[in-house]
């Protein structure tokens, strides 16, 4: 997707898992260089976003303040004449030890690499940073797992898998569930298993930590919906995974929208009733909070039952990520208008004009955050570039 530049507007809500009632509010300027596409959270509570302009931002837990901690160098425009540096997450051991990735191939003074094959790293809170190479061909990073004893897996666009044990400093490749056609997409840890799956209609099984795998049926593959392809073949559906998590002995998985739940040991997938899509595990309360098609807020019990509804996210916005820590829920959302044409010449090939037709023109994120009796919310005012 071509993305222009663009400034945020995100609203922190902080409201009540038991009960939905009047929040406090502030206002603050912020200017954003770039698409925010994941929600991270600090151990401690605090709230993460990466721009693909290459900003970073933090709000503390319970504060109002947006604080600035990273700026890069400012891209070269690219083809089109856009400039954005592919920063997608941060992914955290602790408060002082955490790093970014996605798709980075600049040093921290903006100097091009041959190949994307970095993260950015940090000791001290986001103080200072230094760049890491976790393998030797570039690759876009598709999801990361860490753990508070130092380990981390990483894995994306060649089917790889990457592990480290000393806090993101070094990298060794673990194994190879896909290739670069398959791709690494999503994958989760559990105590004893752990889930891998592609942007294609493979799903895979490990028991030692990702070092080798056992094939799974997929949810398409044992007819638990319909496969858009036999309908509109001109979709170029992939059957791709977006979302997997493991609860005790329970598998969870999206696929192509629709997620699912089996038991690891007999795989019968049974999709979640309400359906939903985008979900995240409460690993305190032991519970699924997923996004209805209504952008509805479900809440799923320990047997993954319906347990309740949290709240509505306005239909105007579009929900980009959910994420749940010690209990609270964090709610990633942009609201969004469809360029008409003639809007935001980006650039020209030849003597035709690049325009922002058919692209979506991002007027606000949003940051919901559902966390015991204190509600309050941030509004970071929006401003076109």
């Amino acid at each position: 997707m071509i993305r222009s530049r663009h400034t945020l507007l995100a609203t922190i809500l902080f409201l009540s898992l038991q009960s939905l009632t009047a929040f406090s509010q502030k206002i603050s300027d912020v200017v954003v260089q770039g698409e925010i596409k994941e929600l991270s959270l600090s151990p401690d509570g605090s709230v993460w976003l990466a721009d693909d302009g290459g900003l970073v931002y933090s709000l503390a837990a319970g504060q109002n303040n947006v604080e600035l901690k990273l700026k890069l160098p400012e891209p070269k425009p690219d083809y089109f004449g856009a400039k954005h540096i592919n920063i997608e997450r941060l992914s955290f051991f602790n408060e002082k030890n955490f790093f970014i990735s996605g798709y980075v191939g600049k040093d921290l003074l903006g100097k091009e690499m041959d190949d994307p094959n970095m993260i950015y790293l940090t000791n001290d809170g986001g103080g200072t940073w230094s760049t890491v190479e976790f393998c030797k061909k570039g690759i876009w990073v598709y999801d990361c797992i860490t753990k508070g004893n130092g380990e981390a897996w990483l894995g994306g666009s060649d089917g790889n898998i990457y592990y480290s044990d000393d806090f993101a400093k070094h990298w060794k490749k673990l194994s190879a569930p896909y290739n670069n056609s398959s791709r690494m997409a999503r994958f989760a840890l559990g105590q004893s298993v752990g889930l891998a799956a592609s942007l294609g209609n493979k799903l895979k099984l490990s028991t030692d930590n990702f070092k080798t795998f056992s094939t799974l049926e997929t949810p398409l593959e044992q007819g638990k919906y319909e496969d858009p392809n036999k309908a509109k073949p001109e979709s170029r559906s992939d059957n791709r995974f977006t979302g997997t998590a493991v609860m005790n002995d329970l598998l969870i998985v999206t696929q192509e929208g629709y997620t699912f739940y089996s038991p690891k040991d007999k795989i019968d997938w049974t999709r979640f009733k309400p359906g939903i899509g985008l979900f995240a595990v409460d690993e305190k309360e032991q519970k699924v909070i997923g996004i209805s098609e209504q952008n509805k807020i479900n809440v799923y019990a320990k047997d993954l039952a319906f347990e309740r509804e949290l709240g509505v996210i306005p239909a105007a916005e579009h929900i980009m990520d959910i994420k749940v820590l010690n209990g609270t829920v964090f709610i990633l959302t942009e609201d969004y208008q469809v360029a008409k044409p003639g809007d935001d010449v980006i650039g020209r090939v030849g003597n035709m004009e690049v325009t922002r037709v058919g692209y979506k023109k991002v007027r606000a994120y949003k940051v919901y955050t559902f966390s015991g009796t204190e509600k309050s919310s941030v509004e970071l005012q929006v401003k076109q570039q």
